[in-house]
């Protein structure tokens, strides 16, 4: 084993270590044995916190490395992990200096493992040696030096949204997709958000869209259209769901909507589109007409060839030639995967989703917004309103066997994609889980199993949230938030206009609605805010204020065009109390107005409508 701080360390190997051997590719390394406790011992600064960073080059067996946990001075440590390349584990981690100060900076490192093994007792060997891990390098950094990688960068999973220029999310039919666009455009400005796309209409689209206005687009327009359409390589994110209940669903959702031109309208079907509601699954697989031919042709391994298929045009002119050869979209789509291999476009597909921004999984959309707040720094919900769900479909369990065999049969691509992508997810899970105790994380976590309870991994997200949250933004004297920008915060719905009023968000559909500013705790600060409208005079006048878990009195004052001017103080020292200052808007209660009123057929449950909200220091 070698050790090599960047700053020179004085590092004592103590018990249960063999002598240093060295590897061709790793360097030295020592093997720990033959008790299961190794220990190094280190002199530190007292009053300094330190990273740590080590790599196990081997194992005796995967099973002991898996048991390694570290100790410093008998506190365990929380570790990141990732593999380096040369296939060895190169662990992470946090040293506080609590874990120090109290032996005047003497700093006992333990690896610890399960057992010890003999080589000769698993393979014949002739070493007869008690081995666990094999260690290489060790390095101890203070935290305010320079340290690649260190933990308090963005890991490899994590993008920051705002400076990419383009945000495409591809939205395959039928995977909550609708749902997880609305959560989405909560985090752009209303103004810079693109209408969303069908791929029908996608002769329109290159007459008419321009691509330069905006900065986050859907649709459900393939991925090599998409890039080709917005000449750059978009910040790309998708959902995908188990290919049979998809499928059963999007032919259900095509027995409903006659607005699917995409296939009505191929092949001259237009006239011949009711025919779709009068047969059942079995009979779309036995019947051999051109027309049921087209139909599968649309539903089969969509999401496969959503990721996959290519565009063969050098530009947007050559595109536009092609399809005015064709009566309608669909022929144009499948015409480009006739000279590609199925094994090729399952490729393609596996190499675009491993390096989009996010994916998430339908069968795990909860776990799924918990990686989606992780990767892009936002908040972690658990509360959303699940859009665009079939009023009633047929399930597996209604289906013959021999029907569900030729869905599965129709979609191997699909099943051997999402197969992929349901391990691909784990891993991103884990190394989510991983970092966030690594970071945040406290002694009570460290004998917690994978994965975590919700409750822990919330708060870790909560402050994950609040870290980059804070890493993005400088601290402000001065904001003007209008609510048809980007939401900082959560407990919105989406953005609405008034004919007088303009943009105006609806506080709900609970009783709490947050925005979270970075704010500059120079000097006391007076927040305003205008009130264009309640769900009721009882809800407006419950309205409270409270910033940083302290209630803010509020004063208010009716203005000439109707609506309400709230304003209040926020002492400094509130301000002071989180690095983040996180506003909440509460209300007794948030009602339907579908509950006032019979006729109206708005379900949300709402609160008060906000149209501004300033913040400025009290002497201006």
């Amino acid at each position: 084993m070698s050790t090599a701080p960047i700053e020179p360390l004085d590092f004592k190997i103590g018990n249960n270590f063999y002598l240093a051997e060295e590897h061709p590719d790793h360097g030295l390394y020592r093997w720990t044995g033959p008790a299961r406790n190794a220990e190094v011992f280190v002199k530190l600064k007292p009053d300094q916190d330190y990273y740590l960073e080590f790599s196990v080059i081997a194992a005796i067996t995967p099973q002991v490395l898996d048991s390694l946990v570290v100790l410093a001075n008998y506190r365990p440590l929380l570790l990141v992990t990732s593999k380096d390349e040369h296939g060895g584990t190169t662990f992470k981690g946090y040293i506080p200096q609590d874990v120090i100060i109290h032996t005047d900076g003497l700093l006992r490192l333990t690896f610890k493992v399960d057992e010890t093994i003999s080589p000769s007792t698993l393979n014949g060997s002739d070493d007869s040696r008690l081995l666990g891990i094999a260690i290489g390098q060790v390095m101890l950094q203070p935290t305010d030096s320079s340290w690649p990688n260190q933990i308090n960068t963005l890991s490899s999973l994590e993008v920051d949204l705002q400076p990419i220029e383009k945000v495409l999310f591809l939205h395959i039919p039928k995977t909550a997709g609708t749902t997880l666009a609305a959560i989405l455009e909560q985090y752009f400005d209303h103004d810079k958000i693109g209408p969303f796309l069908f791929t029908q209409d996608l002769p329109n689209i290159i007459e008419e869209y321009d691509f330069d206005r905006y900065h986050y687009f859907r649709g459900h327009i393939p991925y090599g259209i998409m890039k080709l359409l917005l000449r750059a390589e978009p910040a790309c994110l998708t959902i995908l769901r188990d290919p049979v209940e998809r499928y059963i669903s999007a032919f259900a959702q095509l027995q409903r909507n006659k607005r699917q031109k995409t296939v009505h309208n191929s092949l001259n079907l237009a006239k011949q589109s009711g025919s779709i509601d009068k047969i059942n699954l079995p009979e779309l697989f036995n019947g051999t007409s051109r027309r049921l031919s087209v139909f599968k042709a649309y539903l089969r391994n969509q999401q496969t060839r959503m990721l996959a298929i290519r565009n063969k045009f050098n530009d947007i002119a050559g595109m536009q030639a092609d399809i005015s050869n064709y009566d309608s979209i669909l022929p144009f789509l499948l015409e480009q995967e006739l000279d590609v291999k199925p094994e090729q476009l399952l490729t393609e597909a596996k190499k675009r989703l491993s390096n989009m921004a996010f994916f998430g999984l339908t069968e795990r959309f909860q776990d799924s917004m918990f990686l989606m707040a992780f990767t892009f720094g936002l908040p972690a919900l658990v509360d959303y309103q699940t859009l665009n769900v079939a009023p009633s479909r047929p399930h597996q369990r209604d289906l013959p066997p021999e029907t569900i065999q030729q869905i599965r049969a129709e979609n191997q691509l699909d099943l051997q994609l999402y197969a992929y992508a349901r391990q691909l997810f784990q891993e991103r899970y884990e190394h989510m889980q991983y970092d966030l105790l690594a970071r945040y994380g406290q002694p009570v976590h460290a004998q917690l199993a994978l994965p975590l309870p919700q409750t822990i991994l919330m708060d870790l997200l909560a402050q994950h949230y609040q870290w980059r949250h804070r890493q993005r933004t400088n601290p402000a004297r001065s904001i003007t938030y209008c609510f048809d920008q980007a939401m900082p915060g959560r407990g919105w719905h989406l953005p609405e206009q008034h004919p007088d009023f303009g943009p105006y968000r609806w506080s709900g559909p609970h009783r709490c609605s947050i925005l979270d500013f970075v704010l500059s705790d120079e000097t006391d600060l007076r927040i305003t805010f205008s009130v264009i409208a309640a769900v009721s005079q009882e809800v407006l006048a419950s309205l409270s204020l409270i910033v940083n878990e302290q209630p803010i009195g509020l004063a208010m004052k009716r203005a000439d065009d109707g609506s309400f001017n709230f304003s209040g103080i926020i002492p400094k020292a509130v301000i002071s109390r989180r690095p983040v200052s996180r506003v909440v808007f509460e209300v007794a209660k948030t009602i339907a107005p579908s509950q006032l009123d019979p006729a109206h057929d708005d379900d949300r449950p709402l609160g008060i409508a906000i149209r501004w909200l300033k913040i400025n220091p009290l002497e201006a």
